[in-house]
C-alpha cells in the first residue's frame, strides 16, 4: 500500500500545528524591565500571568538581555560612585577588579597576640601557655 499523501492543513513548516491552546499575550517590554531589575523568573511569570516554562521558552533571550543591561547599569553606578570619591566603593572595586585585599598582620610578644587589619588594631588576645 502506498504512503498516504494526506497532509494536515494545520501543520506548519517546523512541524508544529495550530492545535492546543493559543499563545497568551505577554508584554515583552515588561519582561525585559523586570529582568533588568533581576526579578526572579518565578516572580516575572507570576506578574505576566504565565508559567516559568512558558516564560523561559518564549522570552529567554529577552530576559538574558534585560539582566545584562541591569548588570551594566549597576556597574556604571558603582563606577560613578567611585569617581565621586566614595571610599567604600573605591575599596570594593579595587578588590574586585585589581585583586587588592586586606592584609591581616599578627604579632606575638610575651604570649600576647595582637591582630591588625589594614593597620588598625582589631583585637588583642592573650595566650596562656
Amino acid at each position: 500500500m502506498a504512503a498516504s499523501t494526506f497532509e494536515n492543513p494545520n501543520k506548519h513548516k517546523k512541524g508544529k500545528t495550530d492545535m492546543g491552546r493559543p499563545l497568551i499575550a505577554i508584554n515583552e517590554k515588561l519582561v525585559c524591565d523586570l529582568a533588568r531589575l533581576h526579578v526572579p523568573s518565578k516572580d516575572i511569570a507570576d506578574v505576566v500571568g504565565c508559567s516559568v516554562t512558558t516564560l523561559n521558552d518564549r522570552f529567554r533571550s529577552v530576559m538574558d538581555k534585560g539582566r545584562a543591561e541591569g548588570k551594566h547599569h549597576l556597574r556604571a553606578l558603582q563606577w560613578k560612585a567611585a569617581e565621586g570619591g566614595s571610599v567604600t566603593m573605591l575599596i570594593w572595586l579595587g578588590k574586585q577588579l585589581l585583586g587588592q585585599s586586606d592584609k591581616i598582620q599578627t604579632e606575638s610578644h610575651n604570649n600576647v597576640i595582637t591582630i591588625y587589619d589594614n593597620g588598625a588594631l582589631t583585637s588583642s588576645l592573650t595566650q596562656y601557655l
